[in-house]
């Protein structure tokens, strides 16, 4: 870290010893050190030390293994579905809840660090020649030295260095574990059936790597020649927890607890990290540290890029990673998801945990130990591995380990219960003989001379002067579960009993000036006497040769062409690769578009160009679902599952009759994989894979550059302003984002993702991606949207959601694709009065292409690129603004530098960036340093130890450093953008609240101009603009609501025959008038009644003022009810809102679990109306009711809002 015109700290002091600190952890400071410092750490050279990871309850915080089905077609969940989702979220909050162990993983954390810490004061104080033994060592320490078995001997050793520091994986080898052999055994207090469950986790390990785990004797070290006396002892005790790698103790502790969580903690045993530390998580995914229990929060600390080994990718999938509620201090949660569609891996990790194990395969060299004599390569993502003691490829799922994951892999129960189609006919011969239950025979032809091609397969022999024509013959019905049929096509067989089969068309050919000899029958039809012979063919022409047929490919055999290409015939699945020279392919299930066969499963690997992606798109979709007889759920009976993320993931399973939205793939990859049951009476699907190209992109990258005006995600939710979103990371007045264009609400990327994005929810601020280019598809959420447009012509401009739910029907789909990035130019850049270019001027650019720009009277270099919408980026101005990649704060200028190095070559570093390293002078500064770093390394900072004082002194400070050639005096002070009066009318408070974004982009409109002038006008300007937002905000005329919640699908929902209302701001009504509006979210149809309520002079006594019953209201919408005149309430302020769900035909009104401080307002307080009602109708406006406390005593926020005129 450094910063301009500042000095900074990278020392710590302890108690006993002064030190340049080489530990990652919290330190001990003197009373004259901010207690603000404890989380800073430096950069260095710094030793690294063995990790104590997860002591979680057993299971908790860690993902269940299962597959994920999704069945499409009408939207709506049924009522049983949404509840039963509702039930399981409920009993895993419940679990980590009532969890008593959950922080022992960093109890023993803190004790490691303490022990730790004492034996590096140790070392020191050898170093300067004192006694190590006077060094005091406190209780954690001594309990961490008895606890894990480390002996007193160690006092006088430097431990090694070890894997403390956060990675994925162990860098040094040194923690792995000899020959890949881990002895291990098992303490007398664990009983035989949680013994059996973690020798079956073991056997995964043997299963799919050369990992063997032995039981240990006091002579397995010399048994096996290892090179350590270190066993696992397995044992018991508060919570799953283990050591990362191999600690080379006489014996390390670990306790897996069962199941997949067992596999976890032995995969950190072998030397494995949590896969939410990897420096690439944050591209995916983002850590809610607000929403971690604070002691825990080290759990999510980012590894050491320098010491982890990440392998090039994170893995989603990964039973290595956190699940999204893990630890969590307030039931919100502590992991959000950049991409909804991704999900389902945070919630579903892997059930073959394919690369954990090829991570795992990969640390211990398992091809180089076991299988070096291997020499098939692994294509496709696959990897060779040592699986059930055998050398072979393993291969993401659909592709064969014997070709080296370059072709399909046929399994028992994708051809063997494939027949062939009814009827009687011939083929030639294959080289490898007839197919199961078919007929061979023979005709000898003399011939003068024959010739075959290069590639002949035919099972014929050719002799000087006769040919020996071989035949295989289907004369018997042989019915299957799955029978194939004879699609269209471009294709001949041989007619055998006189007839073509149903969709062939007769033919012959005649072969003359030969003796016929028939050897052997049956034979084709024909005529087979004296100097020639006839053929009777039968044949098809109603399709393309393009277009595969379904047959069963087992066994080989043969067809004819009738053009001059052989028809194309797929087996149930295949291989297809996809370029700029063929930049489409369509893929459709068995016999489409009749039904699929039963009992088959078929895969598709669908391959593009390295660093390209693909979309997916379903012409037709018909994959069958089903209802189940006990539950009454819908379930799917047959499956596609669609895989495009890593090669190894595993997909959604969907099924159902409708799939309108596109799949854009994560890489160069999608799998497919149609999996039917017993009927398979669906009429399956028709897909099209395309290359996404250069001329499809209105961006390049990530999207920094894109500028365009698309406002809505790529699931059609609207974009929340950028300056309303203050909350949230990234935002308008943020110092990191100040020129990222983050103008109104349009989709933009600012970082942390992989193509634009924009905030869709102010409470927790959920993120989604959005489609700027038009990749992807428009269509309508629900099925019913044709309908509502046709009964309400108004519905599109008046429903809150018409946009988002009926985006089609409403007409709201974009017109016309934007123009490509390949095509857009930029023209010359602006001429600044401040700067220079440093190069001659061109014309036109390209997008991406660089200008640079130097302060005329300064340093201050600033590079100007040219952007997706033909525009430039940079301010106005040069001179007194901080350059590209640096940030504001307080009128200075801030940089990480990505760089691992000691502090003399930072401070190098920092001098020929004309800056010096950063101070830290106060508890601001503090905060924004921890902002602007890039991931939780420690980093270096000024400071030095001055022996005359006996202290530490800053830089700047003792040296008397003054300075500030960085940031030059403006020469021009104006606006860097041209828009910044629209800022400041958004948000009025916007130039004292930011002054970051006041100094950087808007100084003349924010009044930090010298010019007094100027900001007279300014101030008249502003409050000119203030008297006019009042007047078009007349309170006399226009409705308010009684809360800011957003109206959205909830986790959960009410009780039937319940009433519900809270005595808070958010429920609360805030003015006197008449309840003009309701907008409220319903995830299934049926009634409700929104009530008022008003608090008596008696203590839990509420009087009903008025309800409005609203029969159906709706399925997985959002609505918007205007009350008819006469049956509107009068509302006083103060009066309370709520609803009730009557009996059997409840409206699925949703809320979510929350702090009971949250982002806007107290939303505490719940309440529950005691009556016995059943029905809307049964309530009296007038009655007293008793209330008491909800049940759950949690606050909620309800997706239900009042508008009050």
């Amino acid at each position: 870290m450094t910063q301009l015109s500042e000095t900074c700290k990278c020392e710590e002091t302890h108690e006993d010893i002064e030190f340049f600190h080489i530990q990652e952890g919290a330190m001990q400071m003197n009373s004259f050190q901010l207690i603000r410092l404890l989380v800073l750490f430096h950069v260095g050279w710094y030793a690294t030390f063995a990790e104590i990871t997860d002591m979680a309850p057993n299971g908790i915080g860690f993902k269940a293994v299962s597959r994920y089905y999704k069945i499409m077609g009408p939207v709506g969940q049924s009522r049983e579905a949404f509840e039963e989702e509702e039930e399981l979220e409920e009993e895993v909050k419940a679990k980590e809840e009532n969890d008593e162990t959950s922080g022992y993983e960093f109890e023993l954390q803190r004790e490691e660090e303490k022990y730790l810490d004492y034996q590096e004061q140790r070392k020191l104080a050898r170093e300067k020649g004192d006694d190590p033994d006077n060094v005091k060592e406190s209780y954690d320490a001594k309990h961490y030295e008895k606890y894990y078995h480390v002996g007193q001997s160690s006092k006088n050793k430097w431990p090694k260095k070890t894997s403390r520091t956060k990675r994925l994986a162990i860098e040094d080898s040194d923690k792995y574990w000899d020959k890949g052999i881990i002895p291990y055994t098992f303490t007398d207090t664990i009983e035989e059936s949680n013994v059996m469950s973690k020798i079956r986790a073991k056997s995964r390990f043997h299963y799919w790597s050369c990992i063997r785990f032995v039981p240990w004797t006091s002579t397995t070290s010399q048994q096996y020649s290892l090179d350590h006396d270190n066993y696992l002892i397995h044992v018991e005790k508060k919570g799953c927890w283990s050591h990362v790698g191999n600690m080379k103790m006489d014996g390390q502790k670990i306790s897996c607890c069962k199941g997949v969580t067992c596999i976890h903690e032995l995969g950190h045993a072998i030397g494995l990290h949590h896969e939410q530390k990897s420096p690439l998580r944050d591209v995916y995914l983002r850590v809610n540290e607000e929403n971690i229990e604070p002691e825990k929060i080290s759990g999510y600390n980012e590894v050491e890029p320098m010491e982890s080994k990440t392998f090039g990718y994170f893995d989603m999938a990964s039973v290595m990673l956190y699940n999204k509620y893990a630890f969590s201090s307030n039931g919100m949660p502590t992991l959000t998801l950049f991409d909804s569609n991704m999900e389902y891996l945070l919630t579903n990790p892997d059930p073959h945990m394919y690369y954990m194990f090829k991570e795992v395969t990969s640390l211990y060299k398992c091809k180089d130990m076991k299988c070096s004599g291997f020499a098939t390569e692994c294509k496709n993502d696959g990897y060779v591995a040592f699986v059930r003691d055998t050398c072979t490829c393993r291969c993401p799922k659909g592709l064969d380990p014997i070709t080296g994951c370059s072709s399909v892999y046929h399994g028992d129960t994708n051809l063997q219960g494939l027949g062939w189609p009814l009827g009687t006919f011939s083929i030639l011969k294959p080289v490898d003989g007839c197919p199961s239950n078919y007929e061979e025979g023979n005709i000898i032809q003399s011939v003068e001379s024959i010739r075959t091609s290069t590639k002949f397969n035919l099972d014929s022999r050719n002799e000087k002067t006769s040919f020996d024509f071989k035949f295989c013959t289907k004369r018997t019905e042989t019915k299957t579960n799955s029978q194939a049929v004879w699609e269209p096509g471009q294709y001949c067989i041989l007619s055998h009993n006189g007839l073509c089969l149903k969709g062939f068309t007769e033919g012959f050919i005649k072969f003359g000036n030969g003796d016929v000899k028939i050897v052997k029958k049956p034979i084709p039809d024909g005529k087979f006497t004296g100097d020639s012979m006839i053929w009777h063919f039968c044949c098809r022409e109603d399709g393309s040769w393009k277009d595969p047929v379904y047959l069963p490919t087992k066994e080989p055999f043969t067809l004819f062409p009738t053009d001059s290409e052989c028809q194309e015939v797929k087996d149930c699945g295949g291989i297809v690769t996809i370029s700029e020279r063929n930049p489409k392919a369509i893929i459709s299930s068995p016999n489409f578009p009749q039904a699929y066969n039963s009992k088959q499963q078929c895969s598709w690997t669908i391959k593009s160009p390295e660093n390209t992606k693909m979309k997916l798109a379903f012409d037709k979709f018909d994959i069958q679902s089903t209802v189940d007889g006990e539950s009454s759920f819908p379930i799917c009976e047959d499956s596609l599952e669609v895989r495009f993320t890593l090669p190894g993931h595993p997909g959604v399973n969907y099924c159902g009759r409708r799939f309108s939205s596109v799949i854009i793939s994560e890489v160069n990859y999608i799998g497919l994989t149609l999996s039917s049951g017993v009927t398979g009476t669906g009429n399956g699907f028709k897909a099209s894979v395309s290359l996404i190209t250069d001329e499809d992109m209105c961006y390049t990258g990530k999207g920094d550059d894109y500028r365009g005006t698309v406002n809505v995600t790529r699931t059609f939710e609207s974009c929340l302003p950028w300056t309303r979103v203050q909350n949230c990371p990234h935002h308008a007045f943020d110092s990191g984002d100040l020129d990222d264009d983050l103008v109104d609400n349009y989709c933009r990327n600012p970082g942390s993702g992989t193509k634009p994005w924009c905030y869709t929810h102010y409470e927790d601020c959920n993120r989604n991606y959005c489609d700027p280019c038009g990749l992807e598809s428009c269509y309508d959420l629900l099925d019913d949207c044709a309908m509502l447009v046709a009964e309400e012509p108004t519905f599109c401009l008046n429903n809150v959601e018409a946009q988002r739910i009926c985006r089609q029907s409403c007409g709201f789909c974009m017109m016309g694709k934007p123009k490509p990035v390949s095509k857009v130019k930029c023209h010359s850049p602006p001429v600044l009065y401040d700067a220079i270019s440093t190069e001659r001027i061109r014309r036109r650019y390209k997008v991406g292409d660089v200008v640079t720009f130097k302060c005329k009277t300064g340093i201050e270099i600033e590079r100007r690129i040219c952007l997706a919408d033909g525009s430039w980026s940079g301010g106005n101005f040069v001179c007194g603004r901080c350059p590209n990649g640096w940030f504001p704060f307080h009128g200075k200028c801030y940089r990480w530098f990505d760089t691992y190095d000691n502090m003399t070559l930072s401070n190098e570093i920092c001098k020929r960036h004309s800056a010096v390293m950063t101070s830290i002078k106060n508890e601001d500064e503090f905060k924004f340093l921890l902002r602007l770093r890039t991931d939780v390394r420690p980093f270096w900072l000024g400071l030095r130890f001055d022996d005359s004082l006996g202290d530490s002194v800053w830089l700047e400070d003792g040296t008397t450093v003054t300075f500030n050639k960085w940031v030059s005096d403006r020469t021009v002070c104006n606006d860097a953008r041209d828009d910044c009066e629209e800022f400041i009318k958004e948000d009025p408070g916007a130039c004292r609240a930011h002054q970051d974004f006041a100094w950087h982009v808007c100084p003349k409109s924010c009044n930090l101009c010298p010019d007094e002038s100027d900001k007279d006008l300014v101030t008249s300007s502003k409050q000119q603009n203030r008297v006019r937002q009042r007047t078009l905000d007349d309170k006399d005329l226009v409705p308010s609501s009684n809360n800011r919640i957003e109206i959205r699908q909830r986790t959960l929902d009410g009780r039937e025959g319940m009433a519900y209302t809270a005595d808070n701001d958010a429920l609360r009504i805030h003015r006197s008038g008449k309840l003009v509006t309701w907008e409220f979210y319903s995830v299934y149809n049926g009634e409700v009644a929104l009530q008022v309520w008003r608090p008596t002079s008696k203590r839990d006594k509420y009087k009903l003022i008025g309800q409005n019953v609203i029969a159906s209201t709706g399925n997985h919408r959002s609505r918007s009810v205007d009350v008819p005149v006469e049956e509107q309430i009068a509302v006083k302020k103060g009066d309370m809102v709520g609803f009730f769900l009557p009996k059997d035909n409840k409206g699925g009104i949703t809320f979510d679990k929350c702090v009971t401080r949250y982002t806007y307002g107290d939303f505490g307080n719940q309440k529950e109306i005691k009556a016995k009602i059943k029905k809307s109708l049964e309530w009296n406006i007038g009655d007293v009711f008793s209330v008491k406390n909800d049940k759950d005593k949690d606050c909620k926020i309800i997706s239900l809002r009042a508008y009050v005129l």
